[in-house]
């Protein structure tokens, strides 16, 4: 882990880099996780998600929601005791490429799932709340509700230096196919990914 984080620092004083691991959760392999009693999930509708935009807790945007609506992205949220406490969402079809992007620097790379495959995308909990599994059951709760749409397996990327999500990922049953980066240097933008990705 050492040595990523040194070659990744050395690498971003050339140029900026955004390298991540494209992970696989295949259905018939998931692992059920053990969580918590008081985490409640739930799926989110356009006016829940313009409720959290009032305050910058998730930073959900006006742009966010339309997209939202628009692309008929799926969004579940747990909560404790009444609290929104996490929030993932998730694709199917057309994921545009500013959803999955590793910052300002970057365009990003669009997402683009088969019948059945859903791209999950956005993960975020509260700093207070993280080590305690809610992405975990964000992911179960995800798995098991989205059954009843032909759900065959979720699609994800992350930093490949983020070992807390990747530990959690894999104790899911996501399994690392492959690596997507983004590349600038002076300017230009260059794509290292594997064959089911494109740049846009």
């Amino acid at each position: 882990m050492l040595l990523k984080s040194f070659f990744y620092k050395s690498l971003n004083k050339l140029c900026n880099a955004d390298i991540t691991q494209v992970l696989f959760l295949d259905k018939r392999t998931f692992v059920k996780p053990v969580v918590a009693d008081e985490i409640f999930c739930r799926f989110l509708n356009k006016t829940d998600l313009e409720a959290l935009a009032s305050s910058s807790t998730f930073g959900l945007t006006t742009a966010f929601i339309e997209d939202f609506v628009n692309y008929d992205f799926r969004s579940i949220a747990a909560s404790v005791d009444g609290e929104i406490i996490g929030i993932i969402f998730l694709g199917s079809g057309t994921v545009p490429s500013r959803h999955n992007s590793g910052g300002p620097a970057f365009k990003g790379i669009a997402v683009d799932t088969p019948d059945g495959v859903f791209y999950l995308f956005k993960v975020d909990v509260l700093a207070s709340h993280r080590g305690k599994r809610v992405n975990a059951a964000l992911i179960a709760f995800a798995v098991e509700s989205l059954n009843s749409e032909v759900l065959h397996s979720i699609v994800t990327t992350t930093d490949w230096t983020n070992q807390p999500f990747l530990k959690s990922a894999n104790r899911l049953g996501f399994v690392c196919r492959g690596h997507a980066s983004e590349f600038v240097f002076v300017g230009k933008h260059g794509y290292l990914l594997p064959k089911c990705l494109d740049p846009q």
